[in-house]
């Protein structure tokens, strides 16, 4: 239920808290802190944003580096759902993850997602990191890295029109080296 005085707080190491009235609630909304890798370098939880119908539908999506080895990590895209149970805990399994992108290095991850004015989820990424941007990913059409992601998280795995032409058809802008905001 929609409350004016809730608000959520994300914590780097994979915790999303629900603040109500000023006060911290002592059971989370998430908590993936087990799948986060952090916080070292650019690691760890980066952004939550609320689908624009949370109120209704309970939605949300969350961007994180997921551990695979102490230097190699993922960046996960995932949504999740409020609990039939509690409508400030969410169901701790992923509805979908719909992008997981591998990490070469431990540096550019990028950072935020958001929803826009149109409804769409906008996800920075960044170039994978390396000095210079040595793999050239920024500035290649087709791949994820160095981009903004334009997302219908409604109608996924379809991509929304109007993404840049020829190429990844989830690139909506690109040429980033580690863009957050």
């Amino acid at each position: 239920p929609r409350h004016p005085g809730r608000f959520c707080v994300s914590e780097r190491i994979g915790r999303v808290r629900v603040a109500e009235d000023g006060e911290v609630l002592p059971e989370p909304l998430l908590d993936v802190t087990a799948d986060v890798s952090c916080c070292a370098n650019d690691r760890g939880f980066f952004a939550i944003a609320l689908h624009p119908d949370f109120v209704d539908n309970g939605r949300f999506y969350v961007h994180y580096s997921r551990i695979e080895t102490p230097f190699d990590s993922t960046t996960v895209l995932a949504e999740y759902v409020i609990s039939a149970d509690d409508p400030l805990v969410a169901d701790p399994v992923p509805v979908q993850t719909p992008i997981e992108l591998a990490q070469t290095t431990v540096w550019h991850y990028g950072g935020t997602i958001t929803f826009g004015p149109d409804g769409l989820l906008y996800y920075s990424r960044g170039d994978g990191g390396g000095e210079g941007d040595p793999e050239d990913d920024a500035q290649n059409r087709n791949n994820k890295y160095g981009k903004v992601l334009r997302i219908d998280v409604d109608t996924f795995p379809d991509p929304p029109e109007g993404n840049m032409p020829d190429a990844d058809p989830y690139v909506w802008d690109m040429g980033l080296r580690n863009v957050w905001r």
